[in-house]
């Protein structure tokens, strides 16, 4: 079912109409079509080009004559259909409007042709029980009442349907997780493109990477920890490390065991001083700090030359060599461990951290060769500083030994390093391109794993396998509900009878219309196999019809041809156009029980259409016999557009063209004159038709001019009845006065003359002002 024209574009006078827009309820939301719609609008309003547009849907052509037209209608189910796509309706549609008259009833343009034949199903008492056979197989399809094989198709499609939803829901979660994971949202792949390297990563390249991941991807945390951080990395500055060379301990034991074991002669020195290095140490500083004294600073005693002799006797200058050598050895080896303490010493902040750790284990191994050397020196010093202290004293070397070789191996993998490291640098960022790739595979296959994902699509793969195994189902009862029904078909063409359709239409001209002197009857064609219809009066052939008679039988024939064999098994969508146009007031009824009875009594249609210019018609609407859900709506013309609204109140429950008069006169007095053009051109004629109805029950005699009698009487000013008096003959009658009937309208006389009679009919009859203003929705405030 359709439950609203969205937009309708540049077809006729339909140039902008926006259903949300102007379709709006007394809730202020915009209302839906029905079951059955009634519109309401005045001629040229664009009742016949919405009716084009449901023509189209029957006959998928049509819209060709509206150059750059569009429309939008929206389904039930949300789905929608467009002039693109028209063979997307799944309703049938059969249209009453002029377009239909003229294409089967072909004697209105051409007198001598007659009317397209249809054929109804005639009578055949052994394919009638056939095809009662088949219907009994098949059931009733009546919704909610199902049986048979409808039935059965009814559970089959409840069964696909439950299981494509378990399907879909699955499906559409995963999809929903895959998405966010991959694209949306501040957490997702594709937003840390400074993590990941994509920043048009989607969901497509995400299912890719997940058919392909392992668990062998997933990284461990500090791995982790460990390439973010090189993402973060600048080019770096690696020092140099140049080759140390350190002497070797045999030059170094050879050097210090001369100085240590080096003896110095005996004779004249000074025993206690000799084996007491404390002493010695101190006489000598003491020498010094007296050196030309003559007494002592300690005791005040006298220093004679004898003792100043002895002293320098022990004194003398081997003693001073040796001690100088043995000073600048002791700053030599001192020299060599503080170059040991400093050998090889590597930063690992001065590399990558993807280096780190082989830093590091460079460093600890070093740290331990570092120490044994420096102990080593350490040990060779502590003779040297013997041997300084008791300088007189022989003493006896003990030589060590280091072997060199695990520092060089240290420094050749220093150079091998950095040598990787420039390599690494070269490549920096193909490198951080390459990690990025790893954090996000690692990420993938994490997702992958923490989710389950392999027994999602496991499960997803079961649901649709079980979703498509109860669509096959559906579809085969589908298929042999199809079957039967195509026989029931083929069984009624053979029964079908042209004849019987002409007798349709001329029982609803008898029975409806009272019309016992036309009627259609069916002619064989000369020359060539079929026959047509032909409209006969009293046994001749009828040319000259009366619009009304030409209207009579070309609606008896669109009801009939419901009943046709390509309308009979179905339940279309029928729209009915203006169908009382040119009848007077009986017909008008006969129109309205036509379509009570024949048409919505029997509920062969999915939804109804009917539109309607004649507010007498609009009212029988009313009492239609039915319990389906109705909507009302008016088609307004404003200048050269038009546009659907919901129908005030008024119209739908008080409609009469009493009230529908007043209601458009009061537009008039209320509107600007930019507002609505068609309002003001239709004035004339609604004030009149106003006037004639409102004065006639006020002064009920019935003189001759009576009309311009009445109007002097009620308005008793002279000059405002003579106003009223021109625009409603000049503007409702346009004999004689063809200049003017064609020029714009005067919109602020006509706004003054609409005031004038309400204010005259406010002032002489308050009580009946109010009533007009409570019939059309609006407080009076009288």
């Amino acid at each position: 079912m359709i439950k609203k024209f969205l937009k309708i574009k540049n077809l006729g006078v339909f140039k902008d109409f926006e259903w949300d827009k102007n379709v709006i309820g007394s809730q202020g939301k915009p209302v839906v079509l029905e079951d059955i719609n009634i519109l309401f609008g005045r001629n040229y309003s664009g009742k016949t080009t919405l009716s084009r547009i449901f023509r189209a849907f029957e006959v998928r052509a049509g819209l060709e004559q509206y150059e750059g037209g569009t429309f939008k209608f929206e389904m039930d189910d949300k789905s929608t259909v467009d002039e693109k796509t028209l063979e997307n309706l799944s309703y049938p549609v059969r249209v009453f409007n002029e377009d239909f008259v003229r294409e089967n009833l072909l004697f209105i343009n051409a007198p001598e042709q007659g009317v397209a034949p249809f054929a109804v199903l005639g009578g055949n008492v052994e394919i009638e029980q056939e095809i009662q056979e088949i219907k009994g197989k098949l059931g009733s399809s009546e919704e909610g009442s199902e049986t048979e094989l409808y039935r059965e198709k009814l559970e089959a499609t409840n069964i696909y349907n439950t299981a494509y939803k378990n399907y879909q829901d699955e499906l559409n979660n995963l999809e929903l997780n895959l998405r966010n994971k991959a694209s949306s949202g501040g957490s997702s792949i594709r937003n840390q493109s400074e993590v990941y390297g994509d920043q048009n990563y989607n969901i497509s390249k995400f299912k890719n990477e997940l058919s392909r991941v392992t668990q062998e991807n997933i990284l461990t945390n500090e791995q982790v920890d460990e390439l973010k951080i090189s993402l973060k990395e600048d080019l770096k500055q690696i020092p140099s490390i140049s080759k140390v060379s350190f002497p070797s301990f045999k030059e170094i034991n050879a050097r210090v065991k001369s100085i240590v074991e080096q003896q110095i002669l005996a004779s004249d020195k000074i025993e206690e001083l000799v084996h007491n290095a404390m002493a010695h140490k101190w006489v000598e500083e003491g020498c010094e700090l007296h050196k030309n004294r003559k007494t002592c600073f300690f005791c005040g005693g006298t220093i004679t030359e004898s003792r100043w002799a002895t002293l320098e006797r022990h004194y003398d200058e081997a003693t001073k060599d040796l001690k100088t050598c043995v000073e600048k050895t002791i700053q030599w080896v001192n020299e060599r461990i503080q170059i040991a303490q400093e050998l090889y010493k590597v930063s690992p902040s001065s590399y990558y951290s993807c280096f780190k750790n082989e830093v590091e284990v460079i460093n600890k191994d070093m740290d331990a060769l570092r120490k044994d050397l420096i102990s080593t020196l350490e040990s060779i010093l502590q003779q040297l500083k013997s041997k300084q202290e008791s300088i007189h004293t022989t003493l006896t070397y003990t030589e060590y030994a280091f072997d060199f070789t695990a520092i060089e191996a240290i420094y050749h993998r220093i150079q091998n390093l950095n040598e990787r490291v420039s390599q690494y640098e070269s490549n920096l960022s193909k490198v951080q391109a390459e990690n990025r790739i790893k954090l996000r595979l690692s990420e993938v296959a994490r997702f992958k794993e923490e989710t389950g994902y392999s027994n999602i699509l496991a499960s997803i793969a079961e649901k649709k396998r079980i979703a498509d195994e109860q669509k096959t189902l559906k579809e085969q009862k589908e298929s042999d509900i199809r079957t039967l029904e195509d026989e029931i078909k083929a069984k009624e063409r053979l029964r079908q009878n042209e004849e019987e359709g002409a007798r349709k239409v001329n029982e609803i001209l008898q029975n409806y219309f009272g019309h016992r002197f036309i009627e259609l009857r069916s002619v064989k064609k000369e020359n060539e196999e079929g026959i047509y219809f032909d409209v006969f009066r009293q046994e001749k052939k009828a040319y000259n019809l009366s619009e009304g008679e030409r209207n009579l039988v070309a609606f008896a024939y669109f009801v009939a041809k419901l009943s046709d064999v390509n309308t009979i098994s179905e339940k279309p969508i029928i729209w009915i156009d203006d169908p009382i146009s040119s009848l007077d007031a009986n017909h008008v009824f006969f129109v309205f029980s036509l379509i009570d009875r024949q048409v919505v009594k029997k509920e062969h249609w999915s939804q109804l259409f009917i539109s309607t210019h004649n507010l007498d018609f609009l009212r029988y609407l009313k009492r239609i016999h039915t319990s389906k859900q109705r909507a009302w709506f008016l088609i307004e013309r404003q200048g050269d557009q038009s546009c659907l609204r919901s129908m005030p109140k008024y119209m739908k429950e008080h409609v009469t063209e009493f009230n529908y008069l007043f209601h458009q006169i009061y537009k008039c007095s209320q509107a600007t004159e930019s507002e609505n053009h068609e309002l003001f051109y239709n004035f004339g004629n609604n004030a009149r038709k106003f006037l004639e109805a409102y004065l006639y029950y006020k002064y009920p005699d019935n003189e001759i001019n009576c009309l311009h009698k009445k109007m002097m009487r009620f308005f008793s000013d002279g000059c405002a009845a003579t106003t009223i008096d021109r625009v409603d003959n000049e503007f409702s009658h346009l004999e004689g006065l063809i200049e003017r009937g064609m020029s714009m309208s005067d919109h602020a006389e006509i706004k003054k003359c609409a005031q004038y009679i309400l204010e005259t009919i406010k002032t002489k009859d308050p009580d009946q002002y109010s009533a007009f203003l409570t019939s059309i929705g609006l407080n009076s405030g009288v």
